[in-house]
């Protein structure tokens, strides 16, 4: 089916239909992650989280599993269930026990949440009647690029310390040097860690069934992009906030 204003081929009405009656023929089962389109989402067997999705693989019946979620949880699922065979999108996604499914030809545009479909629509990839209110052509019509962005909302609580007890220290030359040559002679020291020394995760309704917070301390401040950080010569320590499982859409 084409699309007369647009010239593009469009999906079957009843593609939904199509997958899950292939689906069945295959004896297979969709896992969506919360993360995934709303159109993944309805045509799945089972909707959740990387866990929860890896403890239904083990459970289901069915001797497939496409797994439409965090490519590196689909290992956890084959681990889970090794008699079964775990389907990924990406033979790069890092599973080594899971087998894959791969296209013929593929371009992979990694730049970023907001980037990426951006340099997609620039080039012609995107909502057919948006890149036309932009007269950009219609390469390829793509229903949903620019849209979907789920984000982790956070906040970032930075305290400068009276002393200097934090990793900011060592942003003095005379402590950097000696924190290199700590870890040349005895490979220890500050350079050894990876800033962010503790975590944590919470619950904002104490009767949902998982923690839905999780808190990142972190050593020093300012220590990630657009971060406030403390007065230059102090030093500081910041508390990383996000919502774990955000809902919203973009």
């Amino acid at each position: 089916m084409t699309d007369t204003a647009t010239n593009v081929e469009l999906l079957p009405s009843d593609w939904r239909e199509q997958v899950l009656q292939l689906a069945e023929e295959k004896d297979a089962v969709i896992l969506a992650h919360n993360y995934q389109l709303p159109e993944i989402q309805d045509i799945a067997h089972h909707t959740g989280d990387s866990l929860g999705l890896s403890r239904v693989a083990a459970e289901v019946e069915a001797s497939k599993i496409v797994f439409c979620g965090v490519h590196f949880m689909a290992e956890s699922a084959k681990i889970l269930s090794m008699d079964k065979t775990v389907l990924i999108p990406d033979e790069r996604a890092g599973c080594s026990l899971a087998e894959t499914i791969t296209a013929d030809q593929e371009v992979l545009v990694t730049s970023g949440a907001i980037g990426t479909p951006k340099l997609m629509m620039l080039s012609g990839v995107g909502p057919a009647a948006h890149l036309h209110d932009h007269s950009i052509p219609v390469l390829h019509y793509l229903p949903g690029v620019g849209e979907n962005l789920t984000d982790h909302f956070g906040v970032d609580i930075v305290a400068e310390l009276k002393g200097h007890d934090s990793l900011d220290k060592y942003n003095r030359p005379h402590w950097m040097v000696w924190a290199g040559l700590q870890y040349a002679l005895f490979n220890s020291g500050p350079v050894t860690s990876n800033v962010v020394e503790g975590g944590a995760f919470w619950y904002t309704d104490p009767y949902q069934p998982v923690p839905d917070l999780q808190f990142h301390f972190l050593a020093g401040a300012g220590a990630e992009e657009g971060v406030p950080t403390v007065a230059k010569g102090a030093s500081g320590i910041t508390l990383n906030s996000y919502t774990v499982r955000p809902k919203s859409r973009g």
